[in-house]
This record gives structure tokens, sequence and C-alpha cells, in this order.
């Protein structure tokens, strides 16, 4: 993800309090307003309000701060002729802020349109350029992010082809090729996904280990570096059962966390994964406490996510999953009831042709079953039938971030984001 916001030829942390963001954007607002769209700095000006505005909603959420953004780039992009040694940078942010819509709106035409951009701008410009190795960066996100939603091969195969130029084109101590490198290890955990071949696991991990001590100077990329190497490790366990990888995986959950400030778009995912890896730690120890913490972290993400974030409905089948295997260990009917209701919010809020739909009814149907095997209540039973129809077993399916996962073997997770795309610095910059 876009980490840093570069603004003119300045730059200002997300770090920094909202109020020196809001200052920008007013002082970008005045000078455009007092500038004709034929001045030569026009584009530039539009891509530095449109910046502000994209770092606003990278730390507040707001949607509307996001289409400004969007339409803004466009503009800038519209606007700016061929020759423009900046139109680069402008093509570059627009394909980001159509990706983020696309995580936040699920909308194909914003995602195929954002690989179009991408590829527009690798096309125009020469490999020698320093922010090439950014632009490939940027493709691959998209690429990566359309394998996941559609399982293209083909978009994957791609995918591993420009993740690896971006890297040949990076130094080694650069601290970019950390950002390329947990990149790279985010879809090496895809294939391994699809194939169930552990070196594909086993490399990505190395990768993230190596993106965690090559990004040290910022907070924010640093923390989804360590988260993702976190949800690696989390995977391994799973799949080898080590305790070892299941400590570490905590370790850096619980510092992924500790790194990432109250209220951070990024707070919610990373409860919710350090609360599904807590989870998965009752599963295999029995610990109760666990039980108990990975609750309280899964509503933290619930509580922290806007009504509107299409994640939510994964946090509440997540949170709902929790309540009811608490409910199977102490035999709490509340439990059991608000796992239920959780699950129906989740279902409404899921699209009817999102993959994660039949998994999270898959859900509610053993919940509403469970129900009715507590309270007698044929009506829970009759819902619990209508819920199953059409899906595969009725085991709880609790669900890691991610997109959609697809795991060797039979199962079924509906996940909004399993690993963050970190961003490099060049995508949100503005060259002086």
């Amino acid at each position: 993800m876009t980490i840093r916001l570069y603004m003119s030829d300045y730059h200002i942390p997300f770090e920094t309090e909202m109020d020196s963001i809001d200052e920008w954007i007013k002082m970008m607002r005045e000078e455009l307003g007092a500038m004709l769209e034929d001045h030569p700095d026009f584009p530039m000006k539009i891509n530095s309000l449109a910046s502000g505005l994209f770092g606003r909603f990278e730390i507040t959420g707001s949607t509307d701060n996001l289409s400004e953004s969007i339409e803004l780039r466009r503009k800038a992009v519209a606007l700016a002729s061929d020759n423009n040694p900046d139109m680069g940078v402008y093509r570059n942010n627009l394909g980001i802020g159509l990706q983020k819509n696309f995580e936040r709106t699920g909308s194909m035409e914003d995602l195929d349109e954002s690989i179009d951009v991408a590829k527009v701008t690798i096309s125009s410009t020469r490999q020698d350029h320093p922010n090439t190795a950014a632009y490939y960066d940027t493709l691959t996100n998209g690429l990566h992010l359309r394998a996941r939603r559609t399982g293209s091969n083909n978009d994957l195969l791609q995918f591993f082809h420009m993740m690896r130029k971006a890297i040949d084109l990076t130094p080694g101590n650069h601290p970019d090729r950390g950002v390329y490198a947990n990149n790279l290890g985010i879809g090496l955990q895809t294939m391994f996904e699809r194939t169930g071949y552990i070196d594909y696991l086993n490399e990505s991990i190395e990768l993230r280990r190596e993106a965690a001590l090559l990004i040290t100077d910022d907070l924010t990329k640093r923390a989804a570096c360590v988260s993702n190497l976190g949800s690696g490790l989390q995977t391994r366990f799973e799949y080898e059962g080590a305790m070892a990888d299941f400590r570490e995986s905590m370790v850096m959950m619980r510092y992924a966390l500790e790194l990432t400030p109250d209220l951070h778009p990024n707070s919610p995912m990373f409860a919710n994964n350090l609360g599904n890896g807590l989870h998965r730690g009752f599963e295999s120890t029995g610990s109760m406490q666990d039980l108990q913490d990975s609750i309280a972290y899964k509503r933290r993400a619930v509580e922290e996510t806007p009504s509107d974030h299409p994640d939510l409905a994964i946090y509440l089948n997540n949170l709902a999953i929790g309540l009811k295997c608490r409910f199977k260990m102490l035999g709490l009917e509340d439990d059991l009831k608000e796992s239920v209701e959780l699950l129906r919010k989740a279902v409404l809020l899921t699209p009817q042709d999102h993959p994660n739909l039949a998994a999270v009814s898959n859900n509610l149907g053993a919940g509403l079953r469970a129900l009715f095997e507590q309270t007698g209540a044929l009506h829970d039973l009759n819902k619990s039938i209508e819920g199953n129809k059409g899906n595969r077993d009725d085991n709880d399916q609790p669900s890691r971030p991610g997109t959609v996962l697809q795991k060797p073997g039979p199962g079924a997770d509906a996940s909004p984001k399993y690993n963050e795309h970190v961003r490099n610095n060049t995508h949100e910059s503005q060259n002086p």
C-alpha cells in the first residue's frame, strides 16, 4: 500500500497530524483557484492536491476523499501533454487510486482500468528511468488483485515476470527492494495456496524477512511487512504444525498492531489477523485465553471498521465463528445468538456475485442449525436448510485477511485481505 504522501518537492509522512494535511489541501485548492487550466503547472498542482486527498483517505478511510482524488488524477492526465516529464507519475497515481477504489467497492471496471493505465505508463517510460521499478510494482499489484479475484493463472504469471523486473531494477541495499521483496512474497504465497507446493511458501517467508530487515524508517510500511511475515508463518504453521512458526507469527502480528496508531485504517485488518491467529492457537492447544483474546481482537476489528467498508462482512463472519466456538466450550446461549445475528449481517453485506458469499452463507446455516438444536425453534432449522442449499460442507470456516483464498484441499475461506501489498514511495510522488 502507499505509505508516504509525497507533495510537490517535499513529502508529509502519514505520522503528521491531520491538521498539517488539511492545511496542505487548503493551500493547494487556493493555488488552483488562482491559476488558469492552461498554465503549465496546472497538472502538477492538481496531482499534488489529489495526493493530499489520497493521503487523507489513507488515514481516515473517507471515500469522498478517494473519489475526488481519482477525478483530479484523471484531470491531471487529461491536461498534461504526452511529453510532460511527470506524465508517468500522473498515470501511475491514477492507477493506484483505481486499485484502492476496487479494494473498497469490488469494481472490476476500476481494476481493469488500473491495469491498462499501468501498462501504458510502463510502455511510455524508459527502462532506465528511476521510477520504472515503481511503475512495474503498480502493475503487479493490479495483476495480483485480479488473479485473486478471478483465478486467472495468466495474470499470476505476468505478476511474477513484472515483479522480478522491479527487483532486478533496484539496488540490493535500497529500501524499495524491501517493498518489492514483500510483494513478490505475497504472490508466492498465492502460488502455494493454489498448488500446495511448500517451497513457494518457504521462499515467500524468506522474502518477507528480507523486507522487514530493509524497511526500518517508515513505521506504517514496516507494520504492513511485519504483518505479512506473520501471515506467512501462520500459514506454514497450519500446513506443517511447527509451534515455533505459530509463536513467531503471534509476535509479528502483535508487533504490527503495536506499530499502528489507533483508528488508523490498517488497525482493523491487523486486529483481525491477530484474532484469527489466536483462534488457530486455541484450536491447537485448547487455550481458553487464546480464544478469549481472539474474540476481543475480532470485536475490535468490527468496531473500528466503517459500516460501508467492504471488509466489514468478513470481520463480522470471523467474530461470529469465535463466538460460536466459545458457545461450544462454555454453553453460553447469548454467544450463539450473537453469532447468528452477526452472520445475518455478513450475508446481507456480501454482494450476490462475490466469491465469499457461499462460505459466509454456509456458516450462517450451521449457526442456525446449532441454534435450533439449542432452542428447538423450527424456524431456525428451516432457515438453516435454506442457507446451506448449494453450499459445500457445513463446517465453520474462519477467514483470514486477504482476498478469496484458494487453499489446497477442501474448505473455503471468506477473506478480504490476506496480505497488504506495500507500495513504493514513488507512487505518491510528485517529482520536483
